[in-house]
């Protein structure tokens, strides 16, 4: 086995220009896949985003929807009540207020 290749000038001008490469060709390498992880993460923070979003709002429409129909039976036993109503009876109805008492526990849970 012979060593003398190792002290010639042009094994040293490949060897440096060889690492450049190499060294060029690494650093290409990582920053690309940062970039390329960087996009996956928006992405898929961005999709997660709009299934929150449609999650949130299909939610607020069935509140609104429970709100709703409670506010009417409500508003048909006020009816009720003011038809029977006169001076010598007593109010012995209960209005229905159980969306409003799961809506304040669940704003006092956030």
């Amino acid at each position: 086995m012979s060593y003398l290749g190792f002290f010639e000038e042009l094994f040293w001008q490949s060897l440096v220009s060889e690492l450049f490469a190499t060294f060029i060709g690494a650093l290409l390498g990582i920053l690309t896949a940062l970039w390329l992880e960087r996009q996956i993460e928006t992405s898929r923070y961005n999709k997660e985003s709009k299934i929150r979003k449609k999650i949130f709002q299909e939610e607020k429409k069935r509140i609104l929807e429970y709100l709703k129909i409670e506010i009417s039976n409500n508003i048909d036993l006020l009816n009720q009540i003011k038809k029977e109503l006169n001076s010598n009876s007593i109010i012995y109805y209960n209005l229905d207020i159980s969306a409003w008492n799961s809506l304040e526990s669940k704003k006092a849970k956030n």
